[in-house]
């Protein structure tokens, strides 16, 4: 009826906590460790115990979004309108085939990003590879610009966004989704 919980032992569970610190994810603990997700929140409680933690905060150019006035911002608002999602927890999430790293690498080197790429399993079970960006200011930044956790399927070029930047908006919902409908 009840299922084992495997058993970490100290050099185990201090590896798994450092890892944590450094970046890594639940789900990419659980499966390195071979446990499920909640023995790896378990495990980092101790970390979390005072409401702050001793995770590494990876940098990022939190106003990239702020104004679009540069075509990279413009194609990035683009391919993130088409092809990235906005999660409920203040997040921006980019995932990719795992073949076309180098783009989200670039997406990286033009927001100043430290924030580690993920490797996982693409819905549609090939390679993927993921993005997470947990910043509340980028994500309220994105709002402004119409991007947000509700995707209607009617996005359009966002209000405000000055007329010579359009084709380079344009080029980043194209590389993002491959048309526009």
């Amino acid at each position: 009826l009840f299922r084992s919980i495997p058993k970490l032992n100290e050099r185990q569970r201090s590896s798994m906590i450092s890892d944590w610190i450094s970046g890594s994810t639940y789900e990419g603990l659980a499966k390195k460790y071979g446990v499920s997700k909640w023995v790896v929140w378990n495990t980092t409680r101790s970390e979390r115990a005072d409401g702050k933690s001793n995770r590494i905060k990876h940098t990022v150019d939190e106003t990239f979004f702020s104004q679009i006035e540069t075509e990279p911002q413009a194609y990035w608002l683009g391919f993130i309108m088409a092809l990235g999602y906005v999660g409920k927890n203040q997040t921006l999430q980019i995932g990719l085939a795992e073949k076309d790293i180098d783009h989200l690498r670039l997406f990286k080197e033009h927001i100043g990003s430290e924030h580690p790429i993920n490797t996982c399993q693409g819905n549609d079970g090939h390679p993927a590879v993921r993005l997470i960006i947990g910043r509340k200011s980028i994500v309220q930044d994105l709002g402004k610009w119409s991007i947000s956790n509700q995707k209607t399927g009617n996005e359009c070029i966002p209000e405000g966004l000055s007329p010579d930047l359009y084709p380079h908006f344009i080029r980043g919902v194209f590389d993002g989704d491959g048309s526009w409908v």
